[in-house]
């Protein structure tokens, strides 16, 4: 797992601190010899004989140096200085310092001891504790305080015109059927590029409206993004191979899709001068974790559609200019209806099977996953344009709500009390480590954004549309992504010179390498 972390953050960011928290501790080690010094001058009134003055030197030699550094180092890269304890609250962040540093103090004597060193005395090795505790662990909290109070990273200049016309890539699937409807209705005019590999059922009807346009085309090709962007003020970038079972199926035409067309997209909006691109990730970059996480945590990513996600945001987050503004919303786990249904969201179909089969079954029932409608999900969208840039570019926001933080088991039981006489099992599955809480807060405190579906009302959309006959066979491929790319595989091809890129690169390369082993 910290493997996983260390490959996805750089070199360059990892090796300021590791020196910082080196010159701290050094530091911390001359400031306990000078006041062990200053209090025998001040306190007792004396100069200390040679002995405790030998002995308050030692505190300075090399190899005492070096025996509290070097296991420092170790200790605080494993308690998470320099990946996941950077999105740790303040109040948990400051007991995970307090115990890293004390764990080096102790490992700092206890090599002291074993390796026969003039002993230090009791005096300056407190001193050198409560220095290093104030070094360390002030300067992330002081951190903290300014990243707070005054705001950090690239601050853009307001948009020179007002976002009125939006382009929504892949707007004609599951979120955005929404999101184009929610957009009309906020008086934007909307533009959709959409290659339609299921279908324009979901928003034919939109044809006849004069605020909307449809362009049916691939966007993986430049030339169809280009075509699409002009006259645009906003982009919304929702167009992937979404969730883990189809990416695991296709995993080179996921990297296309998913990373190398965001690459182009990018490049494109900045040409021709798109204000803001609004991109959809997903809280699953986070993977297995057991405490909460916000937008700081390090990601995590374990499946390839986790590994496309991320590597799109860091390629959209770097090289920041005052003109152009993406902001990354990562998307709680969505259930929901939408006009284009969809019953492989764990949401939707544990309600299909409740219904049709009187059974369901529980992988992992202690794992935990944030959820959000994709009605909210379309709102968060919606809240993102109409902030003013400052506020919104290029920022990350978590999007759902803390109340949605839910175990896969009392999911379940909630399915259970909406749709009565229903069997549950419950199987673990070793293979799926997923487990995340998530963090909220900032999106609700900068936008004002709370989520107004909760878990009931989705159970009950997807009754709704079995009782009413929308819903005649739940286990229909078109009702599940890998099943309708499975059927369009021979018409759907990545293109053999893309090559994945960062994350999504080394999971291929572990994927092929384990299935060669096999």
């Amino acid at each position: 797992m910290g493997a996983a972390i260390w490959r996805c953050l750089s070199l360059r960011e990892i090796l300021p601190r590791v020196v910082a928290d080196c010159a701290f501790l050094g530091a911390a080690l001359f400031l306990a010899f000078c006041t062990y010094l200053l209090g025998w001058i001040t306190l007792w009134k004396n100069y200390p004989d040679h002995h405790k003055t030998q002995e308050a030197l030692a505190s300075l030699g090399l190899q005492n140096i070096l025996t509290l550094v070097v296991p420092g180092m170790i200790i605080f890269a494993a308690f998470g200085f320099y990946t996941h304890s950077r999105g740790y609250d303040g109040r948990f962040k400051a007991v995970v310092i307090f115990n890293a540093v004390s764990l080096t103090y102790l490992v700092h004597v206890f090599l002291n001891y074993i390796l026969k060193m003039p002993a230090t005395p009791r005096g300056a090795i407190l001193l050198g504790w409560f220095f290093s505790l104030a070094l360390v662990g002030g300067s992330r909290l002081a951190h903290e305080l300014i990243i707070e109070t005054f705001g950090a990273g690239h601050k853009p200049k307001p948009g020179k015109r007002a976002i009125k016309r939006v382009l929504i890539v892949g707007g004609a699937g599951y979120i955005g059927s929404v999101l184009v409807r929610q957009l009309l209705e906020n008086g934007f005019q909307v533009r959709v590029l959409d290659s339609l590999l299921f279908g324009d059922g979901a928003i034919a009807e939109l044809n006849g409206d004069p605020r909307f346009e449809l362009l049916e085309a691939d966007f993986r090709h430049v030339e169809s993004v280009v075509k699409a962007v002009q006259g645009m003020d906003a982009v919304i970038h929702l167009g992937a191979i979404v969730g883990d079972p189809a990416c695991q199926q296709h995993d080179q035409l996921s990297v296309e899709t998913n990373l190398a067309a965001t690459i182009m997209i990018k490049s494109v909006c900045r040409g021709a001068g798109i204000q803001r691109l609004l991109f959809a990730s997903t809280c699953s970059i986070y993977g297995a974790r057991d405490y909460l996480l916000d937008e700081k945590s390090a990601p995590e990513p374990i499946s390839l559609y986790a590994c496309t996600k991320i590597d799109s945001e860091h390629v959209l987050l770097q090289a920041p200019t005052p003109d152009f503004a993406p902001i990354v919303l990562r998307l709680a786990t969505a259930y929901g209806w939408s006009y284009r249904p969809r019953l492989d969201l764990v949401v939707s179909l544990l309600t299909a099977q409740a219904i049709f089969k009187k059974q369901i079954t529980i992988f992992n029932r202690t794992q935990w996953r944030p959820f959000i409608h994709v009605d909210d999900i379309a709102r968060a969208f919606v809240a993102c344009l109409k902030a003013p840039a400052s506020t919104v570019a290029y920022q990350i926001f978590n999007v759902g709500a803390d109340q949605l933080n839910c175990r896969l088991g009392d999911l379940a039981l909630l399915v259970q009390k909406h749709v009565p006489d229903v069997e549950i099992l419950h199987v673990d599955k070793p293979s799926d480590h997923r487990n995340y809480r998530v963090n909220f807060h900032k999106i609700r405190s900068q936008l004002n954004f709370t989520c107004i579906r909760d878990l009931e009302y989705g159970i009950h959309e997807v009754k709704r549309a079995v009782e009413t006959g929308m819903i005649k066979d739940y286990q229909d491929a078109k009702y599940y992504n890998d099943r309708t790319l499975e059927q369009l595989s021979s018409t759907v091809r990545a293109h053999p010179q893309v090559q994945g890129l960062g994350a999504s690169e080394r999971f291929l390369r572990k994927t092929a390498s384990a299935a060669s082993g096999a």
